[in-house]
């Protein structure tokens, strides 16, 4: 749903500390490593239906911006880009190009 997805975006988006910016850089972390192991959510074959596929999306959703929350580096932490990208290619393969987009917007 368009608006679940919206609302989402608003609150993660209302989550970050006041004054950090796009235009803020800092120098890399020292571990930063994306696993491919981990990155389990794009793996699915999304071929149970619309409604199953829906219910997993959504409680992808909800594991990524619990992830959110709990990071104070946003994309510079190596679990949030890996959900990232990971959910991304899930909206991918459900024909949700516009949630996709909007995740690094």
């Amino acid at each position: 749903n368009v608006y679940q997805f919206e609302a989402l975006s608003a609150v993660l988006r209302s989550m970050m500390p006041p004054g950090v910016t796009k235009e803020k850089t800092r120098g890399p972390l020292r571990e930063a490593m994306i696993e491919k192991r981990h990155m389990v959510w794009s793996e699915q074959d999304y071929m149970d239906g619309p409604q199953e596929n829906l219910r997993r999306l959504q409680s992808y959703e909800a594991e990524y911006a619990r992830r959110v929350a709990e990071s104070r580096d946003g994309f510079r932490d190596p679990r949030v880009l890996e959900g990232a990208l990971d959910l991304a290619v899930a909206y991918l393969k459900n024909y949700a190009v516009d949630k996709a987009d909007a995740l690094f917007a």
